[in-house]
């Protein structure tokens, strides 16, 4: 629809040239919600032939309706938008008089006569909506095409379908002639891509050579050191174990000492405790034979405070005594 709407011509027949020969199952296509191009053209108020029309592609309309068969031309050209409007009435409309010779020359003669009668909503032809619009060209081809003899007619649009014809094939050689000289440019640039690209994936196959070379020396590096760490495990394995032994060996001599010194010292601690309680029982004895002399002699003291208390006693000397106090 869109290459109609631009008045693509080639676009249009590069489009349609494949599906030609299932032309009538493009018609009757559905979508999931079951509607066919048709009802597609009814709801949108609009239609492919009749977009075309509107823009006056006449070209485009000429490479659409020609890779259609008769009878599928004119079911294309009888339908009508939400309007009624015909691709006719369309072209009609907007006075685009060659879109109008190249629609009415592609169908049959019954046909021509049957699409200048139809009657949009507001109950006019194709030929009414052109007076109305004031588009003189167009509304004498279609006085033409409905009062002069059909064959005249006929023939007049057949010359013009020709001459488009023509036109369309010289521009179609120019766009082929384009077409290979563009695909001569694009293939020799494709080459020189090629060439690079494999160029460039040598280089690389290349690196990936020395990449994986690299790969087997680090890997024969890592099984020599993997050789080395199992040997250093095994090696402090065995110091583990030595070390456990001499550990063992220590801690049993170490308590073997221990209690040798704990027995020696209960043995000295029981000897200086006798020795002691000796030394404190004489003790107590030289306390108690010192309490004693002293007792004594503090008794003595206390006879002789007393004789000295006397008045007028003398001694043998004849000296005479006196009180401390006197």
């Amino acid at each position: 629809m869109v290459a109609a709407v631009k008045g693509h011509t080639e676009t249009c027949r590069l489009l349609l040239s494949p599906i030609r020969k299932t032309a009538d199952e493009l018609l009757w296509m559905k979508r999931k919600d079951g509607f066919t191009v048709l009802h597609l053209a009814v709801q949108r108020g609009d239609n492919t032939i009749g977009v075309a029309a509107e823009y006056g592609s006449s070209k485009c309309i000429e490479s659409l309706l020609y890779n259609f068969s008769s009878l599928q031309r004119d079911s294309l050209l009888n339908i009508q938008d939400n309007d009624f409007d015909t691709p006719l009435h369309n072209a009609a409309l907007r006075g685009e008089t060659t879109a109008l010779q190249v629609m009415l020359g592609s169908v049959s003669l019954v046909t021509v006569s049957s699409l200048l009668n139809i009657k949009n909503s507001d109950n006019r032809t194709p030929l009414e909506e052109a007076e109305l619009r004031g588009n003189k060209e167009s509304s004498e081809l279609l006085k033409r095409w409905k009062k002069q003899p059909v064959v005249e007619a006929w023939d007049d649009a057949r010359q013009r379908i020709t001459t488009l014809r023509i036109e369309s094939d010289q521009k179609l050689s120019v766009l082929q002639r384009e077409g290979d000289r563009k695909f001569t440019a694009l293939q020799g640039e494709s080459d020189q891509k090629v060439s690079a690209l494999q160029r460039h994936t040598q280089q690389q196959a290349e690196e990936l050579d020395d990449a994986k070379q690299q790969i087997k020396t680090l890997q024969k590096e890592t099984e020599q050191q993997a050789g080395a760490l199992d040997d250093a495990r095994q090696r402090i394995t065995t110091l583990q174990i030595e070390s456990d032994q001499k550990l063992t060996a220590l801690q049993r001599e170490s308590d073997q000492k221990l209690s040798a010194l704990q027995t020696e010292s209960d043995q000295k601690l029981s000897a200086l405790q006798i020795e002691s309680n000796q030394s404190v029982s004489a003790l107590q004895r030289d306390t108690q034979q010192q309490a004693e002399e002293l007792s004594a002699t503090q008794r003595r003291l206390e006879q002789f405070a007393a004789y000295l208390q006397t008045p007028g006693d003398t001694n043998s000397t004849g000296n005479q005594y006196h009180h401390p106090d006197s």
